[in-house]
């Protein structure tokens, strides 16, 4: 079960992760516009992947990381047609795919394939 604990704290770390960043660009004067408008749109991917993985699947998926990023995708092209509150910003899309990445990739270092079973 060493595995489980390793995985617990990694979740708790990149949630907390989620609610410290939202919480200082939201709370605080930032003026750098990439924090602002990029890192949150990294982040959303990282804690959607990781909340879903650990309540439905049992080992890091590539495909699972890239759906997270496609519903952003999704989210961000419904944005453009007014389908879905919020101002479209094409420059999001990357950094969807960029967060799948990063959640997929920390995912994979972490994970023990000995232990899962």
């Amino acid at each position: 079960m060493k595995y489980r604990k390793l995985d617990r704290i990694k979740n708790g770390i990149e949630s907390s992760l989620l609610f410290a960043t939202l919480g200082y660009i939201k709370f605080t004067k930032i003026s750098n516009q990439f924090v602002i408008g990029n890192l949150p749109d990294i982040i959303y991917p990282i804690t959607n992947y990781t909340l879903t993985r650990a309540l439905f699947l049992n080992k890091p998926s590539l495909e699972y990381a890239l759906g997270m990023a496609l519903l952003g995708t999704v989210a961000e092209i419904g944005q453009k047609f007014d389908l879905y509150p919020g101002t479209f910003d094409a420059k999001d899309i990357p950094m969807y795919f960029v967060g799948a990445g990063i959640a997929y990739g920390l995912d994979k270092i972490t994970f023990n394939k000995t232990e899962a079973n």
